[in-house]
């Protein structure tokens, strides 16, 4: 049986599996809204689309460098 210690450390890296996609979908919806909204279509969606994958890129690399500390 694994010891507490692991079940503590899979806890701590289970937010991954949300974090992208949720970067991700937050940054579709906002730009498929801002296209709507301004009319700027696709240019909208694209960019926000964009920064959410960047967002989540960067938040999986913060949570991993801050866990290894």
């Amino acid at each position: 049986m694994p010891s507490p210690d692991r079940y503590r450390q899979l806890a701590q890296y289970s937010d991954l599996i949300f974090l992208p996609p949720a970067s991700i979908g937050i940054g579709a919806l906002l730009g498929w809204k801002l296209d709507e909204w301004l009319g700027w279509h696709p240019w909208g969606m694209l960019v926000c689309l964009l920064l959410g994958v960047a967002a989540g890129i960067y938040q999986v690399f913060r949570v991993v460098l801050h866990k290894n500390k």
